[in-house]
């Protein structure tokens, strides 16, 4: 009579037990492969943006020294008598090959680590770059260079500096909000890295200005 009120335990299926035991090794393994596919991602997009911008870079400083061996100085000021353009781009090409240089030195190392040590060169580049941009967009924006060398290489050289720049400053300051805005959202063990990602960002970015 006993042995009626024996209760046996519910059978146990291997896919159930094999469920538990690979759910309980699945908080480490997801984090690890979101880990990967988060640095693979940044890997890419750092990749991408380097050679992108560095070739970008490489094209604008070849047409900007054809244009600045092709029209001389005299013969812009003969037109604009008060004109600068061709001082101001000789300018841009100086940084546009210092950046070109130090594209090709971080192309060998190469190494996440050293973007925050990179990063203070590379801001300081950027607000060189931008007040070198403000001058040439001053320039450009001069009566006698709007009607009279707005076809000339130079001008349009130099216009295209103007323009790029912009466009890479303000790439620069989305990009920080959006990393300010990640490090506000995500959990804190999350949001380590994001520092060096974002220092690493920008100094790719300033490589390609």
């Amino acid at each position: 009579m006993q042995a009626n009120n024996v209760k046996t335990a519910p059978a146990t299926s291997a896919a159930d037990v094999t469920f538990h035991v690979v759910d309980g090794q699945s908080s480490d393994g997801i984090a690890t492969a979101e880990a990967c596919d988060q640095e693979c991602k940044m890997f890419m997009l750092s990749a991408c943006v380097k050679i992108f911008g560095f070739a970008l870079n490489a094209v604008w400083f070849g047409f900007a020294v054809a244009a600045l061996a092709r029209e001389s100085n005299a013969s812009i000021v003969d037109e604009c008598h008060d004109s600068v353009l061709w001082p101001c781009l000789c300018t841009c090409c100086v940084l546009s090959g210092i950046s070109i240089l130090e594209s090709l030195a971080r192309f060998r190392r190469s190494k996440a680590e050293n973007a925050e040590d990179d990063l203070l060169g590379a801001l300081c580049s950027v607000v060189v770059a931008v007040g070198v941009a403000i001058w040439g967009a001053v320039e450009l924006s001069r009566p006698c260079a709007v009607n009279e060398l707005d076809t000339h290489a130079v001008y349009l050289m130099l216009l295209i500096w103007v323009i790029s720049t912009a466009v890479g400053v303000t790439t620069i300051i989305l990009v920080s909000f959006y990393f300010c805005y990640a490090c506000a959202t995500e959990e804190k063990l999350d949001r380590t890295d994001r520092p060096t990602q974002l220092a690493q960002t920008i100094v790719d970015i300033e490589g390609g200005m």
